[in-house]
């Protein structure tokens, strides 16, 4: 992960590079405050990439991608072209010349990993729902090339990189959201679970984790059909995430259970969500297809790996869910 975060690093360098010479060339000065915001944009970044690193030398962030060695080999390219388009700033003659510089450096920032790590980097700062930088910065430059009326073809070249930008938004969305529920998906929800641990873990918080299945959900299946059984998941979450605080975390864990992550948490509190969540999905159950749901629940503080430490608490998790269903169902059970 260190190599890879540090050719990210080296990649936004670059691009603050670029910007910082089509500003001082700039002739028209409106243009050139734009320049200097999107390099001021990318300094900005290199603080997250900062971050990560010393975290990284920690041992403190995971393996995040399966193929590293293909990850390391496109972000290279994409180095290799930002390096060639800002040794091309002497040929930049004309403001259209520099727009078709700017979107081409905007083209490589696209590259998904840059956004991906990004948004976990703000994650780890504290940030649950981070903005996507790429759809900030190619928004201002997409404004000042119409504002510029440099003609049709740039004009084209902007609609499709902002149709390039909401295809890898909503490409990213859907790898991390259930289509089913709307709420995240297992992948979504550790992906933004581990920074939020990490920054427990620095803060010398407590963390908790709430796993909820729903009770006897074949039957509902068997005797009132899957659309039925789809609806009453698209119920279930939406009062779930009803019930929950703006920071906490509720995902999909798969079929029929739902996981949740709450920090900061205090003494009895992972214990009083899980209730308050069982009564809501209780009394939200309609008649037709009544629907209770067993919730397990642990919490805990986390040590220098957390990986491991966030298993164990997941583990436990899982253990005290068992016992709810093996005792009665519609109940809570939390080690804390």
């Amino acid at each position: 992960m260190k190599s890879i975060l540090k050719l990210c690093q080296a990649v936004e360098e670059q691009a603050r590079e670029v910007y910082d010479g089509l500003a001082q060339r700039a002739t028209d000065p409106e243009l050139a405050v734009v320049w200097r915001e999107l390099a001021a944009e990318e300094g900005r970044h290199r603080e997250h990439w900062q971050m990560l690193l010393r975290s990284a030398e920690r041992g403190q962030v995971p393996s995040l991608f399966p193929n590293e060695e293909e990850v390391e080999s496109e972000l290279r390219s994409v180095l290799t072209r930002i390096a060639a388009l800002r040794a091309s700033l002497d040929a930049t003659s004309s403001a259209s010349w520099a727009f078709v510089l700017g979107l081409r450096v905007q083209f490589q920032l696209l590259q998904p990993t840059l956004e991906y790590l990004l948004q976990w980097a703000q994650r780890l700062s504290g940030e649950s729902e981070p903005q996507l930088s790429s759809e900030q910065a190619l928004g201002r430059l997409v404004a000042a090339v119409r504002r510029s009326g440099v003609g049709p073809e740039l004009d084209l070249a902007c609609e499709m990189l902002t149709a390039l930008q909401r295809q890898n938004q909503q490409l990213l969305l859907q790898s991390h959201r259930d289509a089913l529920t709307g709420v995240r998906n297992r992948r979504g929800f550790l992906d933004t679970v581990f920074p939020l641990c990490h920054l427990a873990q620095r803060s010398g918080q407590t963390v908790g984790f709430l796993m909820l299945d729903l009770d006897d959900f074949k039957r509902v299946n068997d005797e009132h059909g899957h659309e039925r059984g789809d609806e009453v998941l698209r119920s279930v979450a939406r009062i779930l995430q009803g019930a929950l605080r703006q920071s906490d975390v509720l995902g999909r864990h798969g079929g029929d259970q739902f996981i949740v992550f709450l920090s900061p948490v205090v003494a009895g509190a992972v214990a009083a969500v899980g209730e308050k969540l069982r009564l809501a999905v209780e009394e939200g159950a309609t008649a037709e297809c009544a629907v209770t749901v067993s919730v397990g629940g642990a919490s805990g503080m986390l040590g220098r790996d957390v990986q491991r430490d966030v298993d164990k608490l997941l583990a436990r998790v899982d253990a005290c869910l068992f016992i709810a269903r093996s005792t009665g169902r519609n109940r809570v059970v939390v080690q804390e």
